[in-house]
């Protein structure tokens, strides 16, 4: 499985609601099979568990997923959950 991760200071895109500043972590998988996968087929309810304990924001779309937040850490921990 090939993983290709982006990092950037976010400045309002796309559907995350959010403010200046925020750190932004970007996991892309080969297929949104391999996502599912990963999450052992239930990414809705482990992505939930992993945003309310890790306290960021983290969504998924296709073959990615995203996690924003305020904390720079908190983002780096959520990628490494991924």
């Amino acid at each position: 499985m090939k993983r290709r991760t982006t990092t950037e200071e976010t400045s309002g895109d796309e559907d995350v609601p959010r403010s200046e500043g925020n750190a932004e972590r970007r996991i892309y998988t080969d297929s949104p099979a391999v996502l599912q996968a990963l999450f052992s087929n239930d990414l809705v309810r482990n992505l939930k568990y992993a945003s309310e304990r890790l306290g960021v924001r983290i969504v998924s779309r296709d073959n990615w997923v995203k996690a924003v937040g305020a904390d720079e850490k908190k983002v780096q921990a959520a990628e490494n959950f991924v």
